[in-house]
């Protein structure tokens, strides 16, 4: 059984590639992408998943504000963050969200 993943990126040549390099893995089936949180949240109401993979730096809702919504109502979601940024606080928080 495939692990289903949303992508949740704003910016389109990322979720191009996401979309590209996982399409050649066999057991991940990206079955959503969404550019903002909001939409993420939205998504996360309509479709099952096993992994959300978020950028941290999202328009509106940012991501790790996002993953610690998620968390408290679908605990057992994995979650990848990313980001361009090498701010050391970007990642303590990302890892404090889960």
């Amino acid at each position: 059984m495939a692990i289903r993943c949303l992508s949740v990126d704003d910016h389109p040549a990322v979720l191009e590639g996401l979309g590209f390099v996982l399409a050649g893995v066999d057991d991940i089936e990206l079955v959503a992408t969404v550019v903002t949180g909001e939409a993420a949240l939205e998504a996360l109401e309509q479709i099952e998943v096993d992994t959300v993979l978020v950028d941290v730096r999202l328009p509106g809702i940012d991501g790790i504000s996002v993953v610690r919504r998620i968390r408290s109502v679908a605990p057992q979601l994995n979650f990848v963050m990313f980001s361009a940024y090498g701010d050391r606080r970007l990642l303590s928080d990302a890892l404090a969200a889960g």
